[in-house]
């Protein structure tokens, strides 16, 4: 499955099934559209097999670079985050549209001593 068409979906079910906000849904799009062109910018496929921590830490680093504030990532990591639960409940003719086993559990922001 295309990453792209998996995002597609995403915003299809979060202005259909959940009844979100315009606001909410356009800050879905953006942040959905800035992981795909981050991606397409290090030259990774179209495809949900990329969507893993790698592209996730790829994406925050990016932003970053960018000149994004850490709240506005932190937001941005939300809606990836949002779109990976997703992904993880996303039936394809192949199985789930993302596998479980390549995201990392979270057990929170590592904590320096």
């Amino acid at each position: 499955m295309k990453l792209s068409q998996l995002c597609r979906e995403f915003e299809s079910y979060c202005r259909n099934r959940r009844g979100f906000s315009r606001e909410t849904l356009n800050s879905y799009s953006n942040v959905t559209a800035l992981f795909l062109r981050c991606l397409t910018e290090h030259r990774r496929p179209d495809d949900v097999s990329v969507f893993d921590a790698d592209a996730v830490e790829t994406f925050a680093t990016w932003l970053t670079r960018r000149g994004a504030k850490a709240n506005s990532v932190r937001h941005h990591l939300s809606t990836v985050s949002s779109l990976a639960k997703f992904g993880m409940k996303t039936r394809t003719p192949r199985g789930w549209a993302i596998s479980r086993t390549r995201l990392p559990e979270s057990n929170g922001p590592a904590r320096s001593a």
